[in-house]
C-alpha cells in the first residue's frame, strides 16, 4: 500500500491506475485476511470488502467516463456504498 501510495504522487499521470490498485488491493487484503485468520464474526468484514469493492468499481466507472457531468452509474455505485 506504501509504494502504491508513493507512485500516485510521483507518477501523478498514473494516479488514477494507482488508486484503482489500492482499492482492489484493499479489497484482496480483507479476503485474503479473512479467509487466512477466520474470524468468529466474518460478516461485517465481507461487508466491508464489499463496500471498498463497490466504491472502487464507482471510481473506475467514473475515471473511464473521463469525468463527464454527473454520470449516472458512477453516482448509483458511490451512494450505494452508504446504507
Amino acid at each position: 500500500m506504501a509504494s502504491l501510495g508513493v507512485g500516485a504522487f510521483v507518477a501523478p499521470g498514473l494516479h488514477l491506475y494507482f488508486w484503482a490498485a489500492v482499492g482492489v488491493s484493499s479489497v484482496a487484503a480483507i479476503l485474503w485476511g479473512v479467509h487466512r485468520h477466520l474470524p468468529m464474526r466474518r460478516h461485517p468484514w465481507w461487508f466491508l470488502a464489499i463496500g471498498i469493492a463497490i466504491f472502487t468499481a464507482g471510481d473506475l466507472v467514473f475515471n473511464a467516463s473521463g469525468g463527464e457531468s454527473t454520470p449516472f452509474l458512477s453516482n448509483v455505485l458511490y451512494l450505494s456504498v452508504f446504507p
